[in-house]
């Protein structure tokens, strides 16, 4: 007489067969070193360091790991999601001063109209 089937075994397996069924999605990892320690591929407390400014009121820009403090290395985390909203933030800001100067300036600082595109002439002899 073969052996009793494990219920759990199987829903193992099935959910090893099919892993992305059901399940939230998962988001893509995100990088939480600098990019000195990336490149040195050590690793970085720039996240705890970025939360013991904040606690302090400093700003999260100038905070630095222990890395980059000991070795005087410029600590630059490029993927910041908060920079990558304050620069963006900036260029609208700069868009709408621009506007609100010199509101002859719409057509250079909204997107071209799509059409035709003319290429290069050749000729093939």
């Amino acid at each position: 007489m073969p052996p009793a089937a494990d219920p759990s075994a199987s829903s193992t397996s099935h959910n090893a067969a099919h892993p992305y069924s059901g399940g939230p999605k998962s988001s893509r990892q995100q990088y939480t070193a600098c990019v000195a320690c990336r490149m040195r591929r050590i690793k970085c407390d720039l996240k705890d360091a970025v939360k013991i400014a904040e606690s302090r009121g400093e700003p999260p820009e100038q905070a630095k790991c222990t890395n980059c403090v000991e070795r005087a290395f410029n600590c630059a985390d490029e993927f910041s999601e908060r920079k990558k909203k304050s620069l963006r933030r900036g260029r609208r800001i700069i868009q709408v001063d621009a506007l609100a100067r010199n509101p002859s300036t719409t057509a250079v600082l909204s997107p071209p109209e799509s059409g035709p595109v003319a290429g290069p002439s050749t000729t093939i002899p």
